[in-house]
């Protein structure tokens, strides 16, 4: 279904769920219209080529067995005569899902997400997984982005929120504990003392 459809199916303005997709979900666009997408990156627009149909009949029975599984884009070029190149650019522009989940990794989340993204954030993920140190920071000790860093693990990594909110969590229950027990245990010396002070009375 369009997004124009959308749009008028759910009772919004076209043009502002437009907007919202450009701004939000970047790359569901890109995945519609086949342009290369990576996180933090602008996206060139222009870069998307039109293929005629002699074309597009050239790649069908690739691209059919491609589906089919169990065979590498470059086996499927080689049987079918393809330069490999070609055909991935191909895929790329024009068969994006497909061209996307033969590339893509699968996260613990069940997510998928592409090598170069994964290898732009994998020591910044690291860090924020093992460490307390600020989302902003982390971005900025590697260079990046701190919005799409964010954004990345939010999308893909969910769950890695979820455990840093426990261990913060932990982390604070443990400070209130730690900082709890000197002050009881200074209210039961406290108590000793007075009592030793009134035994000591009564032996008098």
């Amino acid at each position: 279904m369009s997004a124009r459809k959308i749009a008028r199916q759910t009772g919004v303005s076209i043009k502002g769920f437009y907007e919202y997709l450009q701004t939000w979900h970047k790359d569901l666009v890109c995945g519609r219209k086949g342009i290369p997408y990576e996180e933090g990156k602008p996206v060139d627009w222009s870069s998307v080529r039109r293929y005629n149909p002699a074309t597009a009949a050239k790649y069908a029975d690739a691209i059919a067995r491609l589906k089919e599984g169990g065979l590498t884009t470059a086996k499927v070029a080689a049987e079918f005569g393809l330069p490999p190149d070609c055909f991935r650019q191909y895929l790329k522009e024009h068969e994006p899902e497909l061209h996307a989940r033969l590339g893509m990794k699968k996260t613990e989340s069940g997510k998928m997400v592409s090598p170069q993204s994964m290898e732009k954030y994998k020591e910044a993920i690291h860090l924020y997984e093992t460490t307390s140190e600020s989302l902003k920071s982390i971005a900025h000790r590697f260079g990046l982005n701190d919005c799409s860093l964010g954004q990345f693990i939010k999308r893909h990594f969910p769950e890695l929120i979820e455990r840093r909110k426990l261990r913060e969590q932990e982390r604070n229950q443990k400070c209130e504990k730690e900082g709890a027990e000197p002050a009881e245990l200074a209210l039961t010396k406290e108590t000793e003392l007075c009592q030793s002070r009134v035994s000591v009375r009564g032996i008098v």
